[in-house]
């Protein structure tokens, strides 16, 4: 588990790149718009509207971020660890209207740095400047990729196009959620899912050992994905 320094530092090099040395990584935890907060689980990190804009860094415990669906309902977007990255889509925006909610799992401690920072750091070292706008290429192929998952028709295509993109080229990996977690970010019942893993082992396009996923066949996962949009 990485320290809460080893966190921040991971996180500033995926959003500003080669920027964020030592220095660079002193200098924005030494500014005095930069702020820590601790929270315990089950409480509201963040949320849009009720939120000031800021990117949060989650350097210690877990969090989860969801998008209300109703008065009640909710979906779960994604799990957060240490080092990760929250808060981007209300920057230089007028206004949030995305419903989602960023809350502990777990105790957990946050660093926020506010958009007049950022700004600063945007507006004063270009080569930080391109590193976060490779940040952000990231986020949108991550969006375009979580949208061809949601708006697959069947479970085998939601499947599938989760098992592409989290496998990221890779022939065998690891899903870092369990089955009812995965479940709930594709929106299927924990029934549905387990038989959309059997349909597709069966197809011969995965092989399941315990947790580990083999990749097979990845044009029939991308061709089942694709099928189920059309």
């Amino acid at each position: 588990m990485p320290s809460e320094r080893e966190a921040f530092d991971a996180a500033l090099a995926d959003l500003f790149g080669s920027a964020a040395d030592d220095a660079f990584a002193d200098a924005v935890l030494s500014a005095g718009d930069a702020d820590a907060a601790d929270f315990a689980a089950g409480e509201v990190i963040y949320e849009d509207g009720h939120t000031k804009a800021a990117l949060g860094i989650l350097v210690a415990g877990g969090a989860e971020i969801v998008r209300k669906t109703g008065a009640d309902g909710e979906v779960l977007l994604k799990d957060v660890s240490a080092g990760d990255v929250f808060g981007a889509a209300l920057l230089f925006a007028d206004s949030g209207g995305y419903s989602t909610v960023v809350r502990a799992k777990q105790r957990a401690r946050v660093i926020f740095l506010p958009q007049t920072l950022l700004e600063r750091i945007l507006t004063e070292n270009p080569q930080a400047s391109l590193g976060y706008i490779a940040f952000l290429t990231g986020k949108i192929r991550f969006l375009n990729a979580r949208l061809a998952v949601l708006t697959a028709d069947s479970a085998q295509g939601k499947l599938a196009g989760y098992l592409l993109r989290a496998s990221d080229g890779r022939d065998s990996f690891v899903p870092d959620l369990s089955y009812l977690r995965l479940a709930e970010l594709l929106g299927l019942g924990r029934a549905s899912l387990y038989r959309a893993f059997d349909a597709l082992v069966a197809a011969g396009a995965i092989e399941k050992e315990q947790k580990r996923i083999l990749i097979k066949n990845r044009a029939y996962l991308a061709r089942i994905m694709g099928e189920s949009q059309s």
